[in-house]
C-alpha cells in the first residue's frame, strides 16, 4: 500500500508517520526533505533531481508511508502516474498559526532548499488557503481510496490501516495472477465507510472458477486459514474477515451491489474501467427491488417453517426444531429491519440484537432442553400476531 501524509508545513506529518509505523513496522518511510539531503545541492536544478528521484522511488515501493505537502509539481506528477483507488491518504490538518509558530523550534538549515522568492511564512500561508479551499482533496479525490484528515496524531487509532494494507496487497496479486478480471467492492468498503470492525467485501468478476482463485488466494495468505461456501471465499487475516464473491456475470452483483447504498461507484472500482462504473451505476438506478415482494417472500418462509414445528415434534428429531426455529428467528429479525426502513443487507441485518426486545428473544430462541411444544405455541402465537395480522 501506498500511504500519502499530506499537510502544510509543521504540520505534524512526521510525528504521525512515526505512529503509523508502529502499525506498519514493515513499510518503507519516504520524506521529500530526505531525497532533497541526498540529491539536491541548494540549486534548482539539484532540486528537480531530488523531485525526480523522490517520485520514482514513490512509484517503485510496494509498501511505503510517504510524506510531503501533497500539492505542487510534485503532487501533479505522481497523481498522472497513479491509478485510481490505488493509495491511501491521510491528511493533517493544522492551524496555520501553529505551523507558523513552530517555524521557530525547527531548522531547516541542514536540508538544502532553492531560494525562492517566497518566504516559508507565506508558502504556508498560501497552502493553508488552498487546503481551506478543498484543492487537495480536489486534487487527490481519485487515485485516492480515501481521505481521511486528522486533527492528531490521537485520531489514528480510528483509521483501519491493516484493512487498507490487506486489500491493496489482495489487489496487486488478482492484477498480475488473474488475467482478464474485474474486482469491485461493496457493503462498508464500497461506501468508505470503513472501520476497524467491517469486514472485507469484495467481488471478483473472473472467468476463473472458484476452486482456482481459492488455490491461489491460500498460497498469498499462507498464515492463514482460507475456505470456501459456494462461490464466496473467505478468511480471517490478522483478525480481519475477508469475504470475496467468485461470479463469472455481473447480475450476480445485482442485489448485494444495490442493497449496500453505494453513492459512488467509481470508488467501488479496484481493478476495471469507465465501463464497469457505468455498468454499476446502471444497477443502482435501474434495480428492480421491491420491498414488498420482499417482505412477502419472508412471510411465506415463516408461515412454512412455523408449520413445520408440529410434525418435528412428532418426529422427536431435535436436531431438525433446533435449526427451523432459528430459520424462524432470522427470518424474522429480516423482517423487523424491513419494519424499521432497514433495507442494507437484508440477508443478515446489521446490529440484529438490537432490533429484538428481550421478551421477543426469549420467545422465539430454541435451546435443547427447552420444552417444544410450549415453544412450538409460543412461535405460533408470536408470529401470528407480529406478521399475520401486520
Amino acid at each position: 500500500m501506498k500511504l500519502f501524509i499530506l499537510g502544510n508545513i509543521n504540520a505534524g506529518k512526521t510525528t504521525i508517520a512515526k505512529h503509523i509505523l508502529l502499525t506498519l513496522p514493515n513499510y518503507e518511510y519516504l520524506t521529500i526533505d530526505d531525497f532533497r539531503i541526498k540529491y539536491g545541492d541548494g540549486t534548482h536544478e539539484g532540486e528537480l533531481k531530488a523531485r525526480n528521484n523522490f517520485i520514482d522511488k514513490v512509484m517503485k515501493s510496494q509498501n511505503a508511508i510517504i510524506e510531503f505537502s501533497g500539492s505542487g509539481s510534485i503532487a501533479n506528477q505522481l497523481i498522472n502516474l497513479l491509478d485510481n483507488n490505488s493509495v491511501l491518504v491521510i491528511y493533517i490538518n493544522t492551524n496555520v498559526t501553529t505551523c507558523l509558530k513552530r517555524l521557530h523550534k525547527k531548522s531547516f538549515t541542514h536540508i538544502p532548499y532553492p531560494t525562492y522568492p517566497e518566504k516559508i511564512e507565506d508558502t504556508i500561508k498560501r497552502l493553508d488557503i488552498e487546503f481551506k479551499q478543498n484543492k487537495l482533496n480536489d486534487l487527490w479525490q481519485n487515485v485516492a481510496i480515501n481521505i481521511y484528515t486528522l486533527e492528531n496524531h490521537s485520531n489514528i487509532s480510528s483509521i483501519p490501516l491493516k484493512h487498507f494494507h490487506y486489500l491493496f496487497y489482495l489487489i496487486e496479486k488478482i492484477k498480475y495472477s488473474i488475467g482478464n478480471s474485474l474486482l469491485f467492492s461493496f457493503g462498508s468498503l464500497g461506501r468508505n465507510e470503513l472501520t476497524k470492525t467491517s469486514d472485507i467485501d469484495l467481488f471478483l468478476l473472473t472467468k476463473e472458477s472458484t476452486d482456482d482463485v481459492l488455490y491461489k488466494v491460500k498460497k498469498w495468505f499462507s498464515l492463514y486459514e482460507v475456505s470456501t461456501f459456494q462461490n464466496k471465499i473467505y478468511g480471517i487475516i490478522d483478525g480481519i474477515l475477508l469475504e470475496m464473491y467468485i461470479i463469472n456475470d455481473l447480475k450476480e452483483a445485482k442485489k448485494f451491489y444495490f442493497m449496500s447504498l453505494i453513492k459512488r461507484p467509481s470508488k467501488t472500482v479496484l481493478i476495471g474501467n469507465e465501463k464497469l462504473i457505468e455498468q454499476l451505476q446502471n444497477i443502482l438506478n435501474t434495480y428492480n427491488y421491491s420491498i414488498d415482494q420482499e417482505l412477502k417472500n419472508i412471510k411465506e418462509k415463516l408461515l412454512f417453517f412455523v408449520k413445520s414445528l408440529p410434525a418435528i415434534i412428532e418426529k422427536n428429531d431435535d436436531y431438525k426444531y433446533y435449526y427451523h426455529s432459528n430459520i424462524i428467528l432470522h427470518e424474522f429479525i429480516k423482517y423487523r429491519a424491513i419494519m424499521n426502513g432497514q433495507y442494507e443487507f437484508n440477508y443478515l441485518p446489521k446490529y440484529a440484537k438490537l432490533l429484538l426486545n428481550e421478551n421477543e428473544w426469549a420467545t422465539l430462541l430454541y435451546q435443547f432442553n427447552t420444552n417444544k411444544h410450549e415453544h412450538c405455541e409460543r412461535v405460533r402465537t408470536f408470529i401470528d400476531s407480529n406478521i399475520i395480522n401486520d
